[in-house]
């Protein structure tokens, strides 16, 4: 027994895959997940990461840089079967690099953005 923890938008691609006896939808988990709602117990968790990213932390920032780039490539190669636009593709990734406790979401080297189809 697993957990497969899907975004909203990504239920299109429960379509392709066969046997799929047993995937329920856990309203109490969407909720933890959504971007737009804070639960105290949820800020706790996260607040040491957090604080070590506003400090400064190198390893981590680093870290959650490269996977903001990944989130952004992963979806960004998925948008049309999941029917995003890159803009909706970025918004994913700035939710992501909200969550992440990131400042700013990393900037895109020009090469990357154009490979995404972001400019």
């Amino acid at each position: 027994m697993g957990v497969l923890v899907l975004m909203p938008f990504e239920e299109k691609l429960l379509t392709g895959i066969s046997g799929r006896g047993g995937l329920e939808r856990n309203e109490v988990v969407q909720g933890i997940l959504d971007c737009h709602q804070h639960d105290q117990d949820m800020e706790a968790w996260l607040r040491p990461g957090r604080s070590l990213l506003q400090k400064g932390d190198r390893a981590l920032l680093s870290s959650s840089e490269a996977s903001y780039l990944s989130l952004l490539a992963f979806y960004s190669a998925r948008a049309d079967k999941l029917g995003l636009t890159a803009e909706q593709v970025l918004d994913i990734g700035n939710c992501f690099a909200v969550q992440a406790g990131l400042q700013n979401a990393p900037s895109l080297p020009e090469a990357l953005a154009n490979k995404l189809r972001f400019v």
